[in-house]
């Protein structure tokens, strides 16, 4: 009887774990692999017609993906540890757009640009 309700117990303790895995999953699969596969861009970087490319304009490896969005999470994580809710300051990591090159502090760190799709007309392979 008691092994039964320690089993409950720690069945109900890994459950935010696992979660947290498939949300971590889902996030890196949208805004790592999804781009990857597609030009530099997700759904909402279609919409806007604009995508990830490094700073030569082409197309980058899924591992570059993987730590473009890691290092703009881990800005915006550390500075929120470190200035609590003031360290919603990471929009400051946002500001940096403004620059000449209009590249975000992630996109500093981690050498991309976010450039505008030109308009391509499908010729029929023509």
């Amino acid at each position: 009887m008691v092994h039964l309700g320690l089993t409950v117990l720690l069945n109900t303790t890994y459950v935010p774990l696992l979660y947290f895995f498939i949300l971590l999953l889902v996030y890196f699969w949208y805004f790592s692999y999804f781009p990857y596969k597609n030009n530099g861009q997700t759904l909402g970087k279609k919409w806007l017609k604009i995508r990830i490319a490094d700073l030569d304009g082409n197309n980058m490896s899924l591992g570059h993906f993987v730590v473009r969005d890691l290092v703009k999470n881990g800005t915006a994580t550390v500075l929120s540890i470190f200035f609590g809710y003031a360290g919603m300051l990471w929009v400051l990591t946002y500001l940096l757009a403004l620059t000449k090159d209009r590249r975000a502090l992630h996109d500093i760190i981690a050498r991309t640009q976010v450039v505008k799709v030109e308009n391509v007309v499908y010729t029929g392979g023509k």
